[in-house]
C-alpha cells in the first residue's frame, strides 16, 4: 500500500517571488555574541547589519567554492600549516597506524635525516 504525503498548505496570502533586482527576505536567529560581532563589523564597514550579513554569507560561499576547487577543507589546511611549522623547526615525523608523531630535533628516537638536499634555484 502506498501513501502519498502532501505538504501542508500555509495559511494566508501566497508568497510572491521578488521582482528582478529586488532582494528577498531572509530571517534567522543568532546568538547575542554573534549579533554583536556582526554589528561591530557593520559599523566598521559602514553598512547596515542586513548588508553586512549578506556580504558575510557571500564571502562564506566564495571560501567554500575555493576550498572545493582545491579539493581541501579548513582542517586540512590547518594540518598542512602545522606540519610545515614542525618541519621548519627541525621536527621529524614518525608514521604510526594511529597518526603521525612529531619528534623534536635531537630526540633519540627520531629517524636519521634523509640526506636529501634541496637544489638551489638558478639565479641567472
Amino acid at each position: 500500500m502506498s501513501t502519498v504525503f502532501s505538504a501542508k498548505r500555509r495559511a494566508g496570502r501566497p508568497v510572491k517571488s521578488p521582482a528582478p533586482g529586488q532582494r528577498a527576505p531572509l530571517s534567522l536567529l543568532v546568538t547575542p555574541a554573534l549579533k554583536a560581532r556582526v554589528e561591530r563589523a557593520a559599523i566598521a564597514n559602514g553598512r547596515t547589519m542586513a548588508a553586512e550579513c549578506e556580504a558575510l554569507i557571500e564571502q562564506g560561499f566564495v571560501v567554500a567554492d575555493v576550498l572545493a576547487s582545491m579539493n581541501t577543507s579548513i582542517p586540512k589546511l590547518a594540518q598542512r600549516a602545522a606540519e610545515k611549522n614542525f618541519r621548519d623547526r627541525g621536527y621529524r615525523p614518525i608514521r604510526d597506524p594511529r597518526g603521525t608523531i612529531w619528534l623534536p630535533p635531537g630526540h633519540p628516537a627520531a629517524p636519521p635525516a634523509s640526506g636529501f638536499i634541496v637544489p638551489e634555484e638558478d639565479k641567472s
